[in-house]
């Protein structure tokens, strides 16, 4: 019987909540896990900010690689809407 090995390592993972329920996404690293987070808010923010002025601010934050800052301002913009960014452990076997 062959051996395997258990190994640990860690992931991120973005939880989009809105309206329609719960998109979940798995990164390998924080920064991916925000380049997502990121990705997402530019996707739907043309369909979800109606106000021009809070959208150009948005907008501005994602320009400036303010993405912290940009997921509250959508999240306030946007009622029931919101973004969970979390490290979680994962074990694989190899």
């Amino acid at each position: 019987m062959a051996s395997t090995k258990l190994t640990d390592r860690e992931v991120y993972t973005v939880t989009y909540s809105h309206r329609h329920g719960e998109d979940i996404t798995v990164y390998d690293s924080e920064e991916a896990a925000y380049a997502g987070a990121e990705e997402t808010i530019r996707e739907w923010l043309g369909q979800e900010v109606d106000d021009d002025e809070t959208r150009d601010a948005i907008i501005a934050l994602l320009d400036a690689g303010k993405v912290h800052d940009a997921i509250i301002a959508y999240c306030e913009a946007v009622e029931d809407e919101g973004f969970e960014i979390s490290k979680q452990g994962v074990y694989t076997l190899a």
